[in-house]
């Protein structure tokens, strides 16, 4: 896959990764991080289950660092 061909030389060979599934995490209107799934040896075909999970992982995720977003600007504005 193009997309991670920069990845291919120095990080998905030397640790043997075939297949990569990964589901940003996005805050404040940006991607912030991701929830990444590696399996070495063997290519892989992610089910959409499997593919329904790292994405709510990553909603997960996302929902958490908004909540301590907003408890930190409430914070602020109490002091």
């Amino acid at each position: 896959d193009p997309r991670t061909g920069e990845f291919r030389r120095d990080y998905l060979e030397p640790l043997g990764i075939c297949s990569m599934l990964d589901a940003p995490i996005r805050s404040a209107g940006r991607v912030s991080g991701a929830v990444c799934f590696e399996q070495i040896r063997t290519e892989r075909d992610w089910t959409m289950e499997e593919q329904n999970f790292a994405a709510a992982i990553a909603d997960h995720v996302s929902l958490d660092l908004e909540a301590t977003e907003r408890l930190k600007a409430e914070r602020a504005l109490r002091e």
